[in-house]
């Protein structure tokens, strides 16, 4: 079956929410809303024109199997940068380089757009075939502690600052 699927990916949107909530809880549990990233993204709008997901073609229909959501961050002098994650493909579907390609579509977009920095709390093996670097220690701080050869970056555009306590954006009225 997984040899001859059709696939596709996609831009993300609000009417994926219920079905991705399902694929991360079964990927990364209930302690995943105790997690710094978690913390980011809490009250913070997905940024949907950015965010990825992969549908697969079964015989019931389409299937969403996997996504990849973004979300805008801010440094403590208001430096806009993007959070990546969380990225999970249904365990169905693993080992077919899926992760790899949403990862792909996702940094292409976000490039297309002229972000220049890209932050993620993740596995330097495999975030970094995507240019994702360990960021220096003590450069930015996270609202809870995470482990420093898990805070990874990617900057894509010259002089990047991004320094001190990194937040979601305050909202504007």
């Amino acid at each position: 079956m997984k040899n001859s699927l059709t696939l596709s990916i996609e831009n993300d949107s609000a009417n994926n929410d219920a079905a991705l909530e399902a694929i991360y809880a079964k990927a990364f549990g209930p302690g995943r809303f105790t997690k710094a990233a978690a913390v980011l993204r809490a009250g913070n709008a997905c940024i949907y024109g950015l965010s990825r997901v992969v549908f697969a073609e079964t015989n019931d229909g389409e299937k969403l199997i996997g996504g990849c959501r973004l979300w805008r961050i801010i440094d403590a002098q208001d430096n806009k940068a993007i959070f990546l994650g969380p990225i999970a493909i249904d365990g169905e579907y693993q080992g077919l380089g899926l992760g790899a390609q949403l990862m792909q579509e996702v940094l292409a977009a976000c490039d297309a757009s002229g972000q220049k920095l890209i932050m993620l709390v993740g596995d330097m093996s495999f975030f970094g075939q995507f240019g994702f670097e360990i960021v220096p220690e003590n450069q930015i701080s996270l609202p809870l502690p995470v482990a420093q050869n898990r805070l990874l970056w990617r900057k894509t555009g010259g002089d990047v600052v991004f320094n001190g306590r990194v937040c979601a954006p305050r909202a504007t009225t």
